[in-house]
């Protein structure tokens, strides 16, 4: 999540409130994701309780039994009676049932609870995802309709050629076979999703580079000097923070963040400040 903090750290000229509106709308993605699996997990909680429920009754029976064994051994030691020993062979399977119970009760709780936290981490991905293309242009004539479908599509596929990590709030992609970390072409570092979304086969054909829009409150009009500014990446610790802040900035000049010339001035700012020499994460 972008905060103010973060954005003053990449030397952006806007007003405080600029700041704040753009800190606010990450935020709101930020608590809408989080909305969405807290009542997630509130229901799971309530789908484990009568699990929950069992397994503490189980585990009652199976105090209680070896307590009643404890007994019946003592009683079978000071005595050699075999009726003790008949009552011991019928308590030991009884606790051993109870054992498997527990076991089987335990083992369906943590199937559903990796199940849900699959889930989570799935919505948090595509919604990711979804946000990285929220920006996208496509050209005159292409319906909404057909867009969500390409959208739908193209993160389908994203999914299937991809594992994807979550990594403080930004998407790192690595192969399937071997799990490296997939580059940029032109920088030879970690892909970003939009990047990968642009290269994607299927929107190439229909997406346009889309026209350069004002900021917050902006004229639409660049800096002197260039679009883009300069950016001092010296305060940031790792490449993920660094390249957050170089967008924020970027998106600060009334860049559009879905122009070819905005990736192309990233990649050039990118290499110019030396982020690709910082840490990955």
């Amino acid at each position: 999540m972008l905060t103010v903090e973060i954005l003053k750290k990449a030397g952006l000229e806007l007003t405080d409130d600029q700041f704040n509106q753009i800190a606010k709308l990450s935020e709101n993605d930020e608590k809408a994701n989080l909305d969405k699996i807290n009542l997630e997990k509130a229901a799971l909680e309530k789908e484990l309780a009568p699990l929950k429920a069992k397994v503490t009754s189980q585990e009652a029976t199976i105090t209680e039994l070896n307590t009643d064994l404890k007994g019946l051994k003592t009683k079978l030691k000071e005595t050699g009676d075999k009726k003790f020993q008949e009552q011991i062979d019928i308590l030991e399977a009884g606790l051993a049932d109870a054992k498997k119970a527990k076991e089987d009760l335990q083992t369906e709780m943590q199937a559903k609870l990796d199940a849900a936290n699959n889930s989570f981490k799935e919505y948090k991905i595509t919604s990711a995802m979804e946000g990285a293309m929220a920006g996208l242009s496509f050209k005159d004539g292409i319906t909404e309709t057909i867009q969500g479908i390409l959208k739908r599509e193209a993160i389908a596929e994203m999914h299937s050629l991809y594992d994807i990590e979550d990594v403080n709030g930004r998407l790192v992609f690595r192969e399937k076979e071997g799990g490296k970390v997939v580059t940029d072409p032109k920088t030879f570092e970690p892909a970003s999703a939009e990047s990968l979304m642009r290269s994607n086969e299927a929107l190439k054909e229909v997406l346009s580079e889309g026209k350069p829009k004002g900021g917050l409150g902006g004229s639409g009009k660049g800096p002197t000097g260039g679009k883009g500014g300069a950016f001092d990446a010296s305060g940031y610790k790792t490449q993920v923070d660094a390249d957050d802040a170089l967008r924020a900035h970027l998106v600060s000049q009334n860049m559009d963040p879905t122009s070819g010339e905005f990736f192309d001035k990233f990649d050039a700012l990118r290499s110019e400040s030396g982020i690709q020499e910082l840490p990955v994460m």
